[in-house]
């Protein structure tokens, strides 16, 4: 589909998810993962529960809309820059390799070799190899480097956490799985937890976290468990 390069201003009404997700020219289901050739030089691979709309000059397509979940871009041999929008900040790169994870409200922007520049209604910021930026609609923060274990690896079937919080832990989890994982007490929600789980074994891995914190698991139809 063809759009405007550059996201809206701070001050625009953005489209509902529902409006948004209507707009997308590829979704992937739970536990799917996909991957596109876009451009000369460019794929893009969607992670589970991702939809993108492709931004095209004439038959030529020259960037993304980010509307859910995570889009890795490998262009290092891309004849062309190539961007993706995600909320109200757009990435641009040309001869790199980034990830763009959208989740609820925030991005989270991750440059894995070569550059990329993230424009941003806040500011701009120029990230390397190994170095991230976080942003909002009204904040971006600074760029961080990133060590190698808290590099993405869903590429690789891993879903990896280093001392996140379990409820953002199971949220993370149950885009990947049928069904839904729901964890009782606030107090437990904001244990930090660390580890590295299956993408295909997902199951044990609730079980991990059950013996981890010694919790009561209740099995439910549909693939729904209940921690407490």
């Amino acid at each position: 589909m063809n759009g405007s390069l550059f996201p809206p201003p701070p001050d625009t009404i953005e489209p509902s998810p529902d409006a948004a997700e209507s707009l997308a020219d590829y979704r992937t289901a739970p536990g799917e993962q996909r991957e596109l050739a876009l451009a000369e030089g460019v794929t893009v691979e969607m992670n589970t529960r991702s939809s993108i709309a492709v931004r095209s000059r004439g038959q030529q397509a020259i960037g993304i809309d980010l509307i859910e979940g995570d889009a890795a871009v490998d262009m290092l041999h891309a004849a062309q820059p190539f961007t993706v929008s995600a909320g109200a900040g757009i990435t641009e790169a040309r001869a790199a390799r980034f990830e763009v994870r959208r989740r609820a409200a925030k991005v989270f922007v991750i440059c894995l070799e070569g550059g990329a520049r993230v424009c941003h209604p806040a500011g701009e910021r120029l990230l390397r190899a190994s170095q991230q930026v976080v942003y909002d609609r009204h904040f971006m923060g600074d760029v961080m480097g990133l060590v190698p274990e808290a590099l993405p690896t869903w590429r690789d079937g891993i879903l990896s956490f280093q001392q996140e919080a379990l409820d953002d832990v199971i949220a993370e989890i149950n885009r990947y799985r049928p069904g839904r994982v729901v964890v009782i007490g606030e107090d437990l929600k904001r244990q930090p937890i660390s580890g590295r789980f299956r993408v295909g074994e997902l199951d044990k891995a609730i079980a991990q976290i059950q013996q981890l914190f010694r919790l009561q698991a209740n099995c439910l139809p549909g693939g729904v468990v209940i921690l407490r």
